[in-house]
């Protein structure tokens, strides 16, 4: 019952704070509960998150959301925060660079993190953005032929130890058909020596038998990986990248930021990343610390702390009432 009163009473300040309806803070929550894996216990947090975002840009409930349903399964995978994930958006926001075309965007700039393509690798290892370090990393292509040759090995190899298992009996036959001859009470000279000089032929053939090698491709990348991920392969944090690219783009011409980042980025996602390195991790931080220094709660408050307040909470009271099965369809199954 606790979890049910928590959950029912952020959604009802998330929507005061934010004008919206409670219907919309309720399904924004529900997206960040399932996307990001949150427990029940941090839905206030998130409400204070939403708010604070929503309150320090021109962002609405529907731009929020939809940014989110874009980038937030994906920003989830590489392991970034809904926190990090908001700011993001946040600094996007400002520069008016909102709801589904933000949120795509975003998403296309984390798929293209590691470059797609050899101008992109080029233009990292240009500006200094590309780190040697790594494996040697096989194309499409040459996983195809690596993959034909593995095929054919097995093929081979299968063909060899089948052979070489049949040797292996004729050999055993032939020792057994030597004792017997040996064993005779006239033994043939003639057939002995034909048996033994086969045996010597057969035990050459077993042990010079030429096994199959595997073929392996050598791969035309050289490895490594972008600046953008540590030496473990995992992605840095978000204030680091934009950092990343707030420096290199400082000693760019127009035209060569221009180029960078539609080489590197591609075009839906390489105006995102040209925004994004307009900030720097000052700037991420700063932009943080005033999201998380916003109370869902307080702001609510702040709102309704006039006449036209009080109408609106007798509003959003009324509107409560009917969202109430909601609200506790989406507490239950939390802990």
């Amino acid at each position: 019952k606790d979890i049910t009163y928590t959950t029912a009473r952020a959604m009802l300040d998330l929507a005061t704070a934010t004008g919206s309806g409670i219907d919309s803070s309720a399904g924004a929550i529900n997206d960040l509960i399932h996307t990001f894996e949150l427990a029940g216990s941090d839905i206030p947090h998130a409400a204070d998150i939403i708010a604070g975002s929503l309150n320090t840009t021109r962002m609405n409930m529907d731009d929020f959301t939809s940014a989110m349903r874009q980038v937030g399964p994906l920003a989830h995978a590489l392991g970034i925060t809904f926190e990090d994930t908001a700011v993001s958006l946040d600094l996007l926001a400002q520069k008016g660079f909102r709801g589904e075309i933000a949120g795509t965007a975003f998403r296309n700039l984390l798929l293209y993190i590691n470059p797609r393509s050899e101008d992109a690798k080029n233009e990292l290892k240009k500006y200094g953005l590309w780190n040697n370090q790594g494996p040697p990393v096989l194309s499409p292509d040459e996983l195809d032929v690596q993959q034909a040759n593995d095929q054919a090995f097995e093929r081979a190899k299968a063909k060899f130890d089948a052979d070489q298992a049949l040797r292996q009996q004729r050999l055993q036959t032939l020792r057994q058909q030597l004792a017997q001859q040996r064993a005779a009470k006239n033994p043939n000279t003639a057939s002995i020596l034909r048996t033994q000089n086969e045996i010597t032929a057969l035990e050459n053939e077993i042990r010079f038998a030429q096994a199959p090698t595997r073929k392996l491709v050598k791969p035309k990348d050289e490895g490594g990986s972008s600046a953008f991920y540590d030496a473990n392969g995992q992605l840095k944090p978000l204030e680091q990248m934009i950092d990343l690219l707030a420096k290199v783009s400082s000693g760019m011409s127009d035209l060569e930021k221009s180029e960078f980042y539609k080489k590197v980025f591609g075009t839906r996602s390489g105006s995102a990343a040209l925004l994004f390195s307009e900030d720097d991790a000052k700037t991420f931080r700063d932009t943080k610390a005033l999201i998380e220094s916003l109370h869902v709660g307080d702001v609510a408050a702040f709102r309704l702390d006039n006449v036209a307040g009080s109408i609106e909470l007798l509003t959003g009271s009324l509107k409560s009432l009917a969202s109430v099965v909601f609200v506790n369809w989406l507490a239950s199954p939390l802990k």
